[in-house]
């Protein structure tokens, strides 16, 4: 298979909020998967080869791109990707698998949303029943699963620990509304729960899965996350989630975050649009310097 990396195409714009690092093509020169690296792509010069490390994933048509303008086979290529991730999820979901098994057999980003919308059945399933205090037994056993293939190969390890952020969060807002529990009545530990962001799949092949917060709902973007790292959810996290979907919702809101630098405020917008959601994310720094022509 050759390999055309995004910079070779000239084009950087459209490649800026991309999550992967090559495009794989047959002999037939048409892109048949995408591959990303755990430590953001290749170096000048270098050859993907066996053993490069990262993940590949296979589209489930291929794209023809000989005599097809760039930006009209790469709209293509992205629409097939969003498609290839839509199936891989129904195929992921179906199964009863631990998520260590998972990863062997599907992309991480895939795993990432089968334990989002595995959590999130988990705790109802604990609320309906009134077992809130079972939910941190079967969150550590999600955790277990997970700390033993860590110190497996290298990549291996990386795809692990990109899941990490996600079980702790879990495991934090488990024990969260095991405290609630002792606290509050059953319909105010279902309103704290709905306040959180959650993950349904549905029966529509063409969305197979939305996003709620609050009384917000939106349809899953299927952009491509990659390896992007996140960080760890805390309760203002989860406050910032419900406050800038809420407002999105309305259509009519404005959410500014004010803060020092480098204390996470875009980095949290861009796990709630990338990682949560998957969407692609445009960051403008609007700074004196910029062009506003």
């Amino acid at each position: 298979l050759g390999m055309c990396s995004p910079e070779r195409l000239n084009q950087q714009d459209v490649f800026r909020s991309l999550n992967f690092d090559a495009l794989l093509t047959d002999p037939a020169d048409q892109v048949v998967a995408i591959h990303t690296f755990p430590c953001g792509g290749l170096r000048g010069g270098e050859q993907l080869r066996s053993g490069s490390g990262g993940e590949g994933v296979h589209l489930h048509q291929p794209v023809p791109t000989a005599q097809v303008p760039v930006l009209v086979w790469f709209r293509e290529v992205l629409e097939k990707l969003r498609e290839t991730l839509r199936r891989l999820f129904t195929s992921a979901w179906a199964s009863q698998e631990p998520l260590s098994q998972l990863l062997l057999e599907f992309p991480v980003s895939t795993v990432a949303l089968v334990n989002q919308a595995r959590f999130t059945a988990m705790v109802e399933e604990a609320l309906a029943r009134g077992e809130v205090d079972s939910l941190r037994e079967r969150v550590v056993c999600v955790v277990d699963d997970l700390r033993v293939p860590l110190r497996r190969e290298f990549a291996r390890r990386e795809q692990h620990n990109l899941l990490m952020p996600a079980v702790v969060s879990m495991l934090n807002q488990s024990e969260k509304m095991m405290e609630l529990a002792h606290t509050q009545t059953y319909a105010q530990l279902w309103a704290a729960w709905r306040a959180y962001l959650r993950h349904y799949p549905t029966q529509d092949q063409s969305d197979p899965v939305v996003v709620k917060c609050g009384e917000a709902e939106f349809k899953y973007g299927w952009w491509y996350r990659g390896w992007k790292p996140q960080l760890v959810k805390t309760d203002l996290t989860h406050e910032v989630f419900s406050t800038t979907l809420n407002a999105t919702a309305a259509h009519e809101q404005l959410v500014v975050a004010e803060g020092p630098a480098g204390t996470g405020k875009t980095e949290t917008q861009k796990d709630l649009w990338q990682v949560e959601l998957c969407y692609p994310v445009v960051v403008i720094h609007c700074t004196e310097a910029f062009n506003h022509e």
